[in-house]
């Protein structure tokens, strides 16, 4: 998009670095990249054997958990997360995790009455969406 100042990629998007230069005149890093698919399986297996132990977080849930624990980035989190909350339907069986994990976020940031109160939203969706034997 013209006046976007970022590039999007699918999470399964797979490439081999061709370049890395540094543009003086520009004062920047330049990669360029090529798009391939001769390492997925790999990938693919990767992403199972992290995922081992949290095979409940849905593709969409668990890059919002990378964001959050393996990168850090707690505001960009928070922001996919709204994002998601908006953009999901309320019966969207990720919409407990996607208020949970907000939770998560403001946990994170020691705002814990806000933690809080998405956790018990979380928890009142999950009750309604489970049975009442469920563990």
């Amino acid at each position: 998009m013209k006046d976007e100042e970022e590039v999007l990629f699918s999470l399964n998007s797979l490439f081999v670095i061709v370049s890395v230069d540094f543009d003086e005149k520009l004062q920047l890093w330049k990669v360029q990249l090529k798009t391939t698919d001769e390492r997925s399986k790999s990938v693919a297996e990767y992403y199972k054997s992290i995922q081992q132990g949290v095979d409940y977080y849905s593709s969409m849930i668990y890059f919002g958990r990378l964001l959050v624990y393996e990168l850090g980035q707690i505001d960009q989190a928070e922001k996919y997360f709204q994002i998601l909350l908006k953009s999901l339907p309320s019966d969207h069986s990720n919409i407990a995790s996607v208020h949970n994990w907000i939770g998560v976020v403001h946990d994170k940031r020691h705002n814990l009455d806000l933690a809080l109160e998405y956790y018990e939203k979380a928890y009142a969706i999950r009750k309604q969406q489970l049975p009442s034997d469920h563990p």
